[in-house]
């Protein structure tokens, strides 16, 4: 499954343009390397989002086919860390 999907499906940014937008800014990270909206995802990689006010690193627990309701989104993936930035 392609990251940017990944990302909107997880409920992790809000639409799928955003999220192509966000991998276009270099703001996501794929194990460690900057992350293109068309790169493949699997279970177990380590995806580090950086928001405004803070940085969310987590695992991917599970790639959903089709569409998922809103409770269920969670549990896609595990929380690693979550550091605020101090750019508020």
């Amino acid at each position: 499954m392609r990251i940017d999907i990944y990302m909107k499906k997880a409920r992790l940014i809000k639409s799928r343009s955003d999220a192509q937008e966000t991998l276009r800014g270099h703001k996501v990270f794929l194990n460690g390397l900057p992350a293109k909206p068309g790169k493949q995802l699997n279970t177990g990689d380590i995806i580090e989002l950086h928001y405004t006010s803070y940085r969310l690193k987590i695992r991917v627990l599970e790639l959903p086919t089709g569409n998922i309701s809103r409770d269920r989104a969670a549990s896609l993936y595990q929380i690693i860390d979550k550091i605020p930035t101090g750019d508020v």
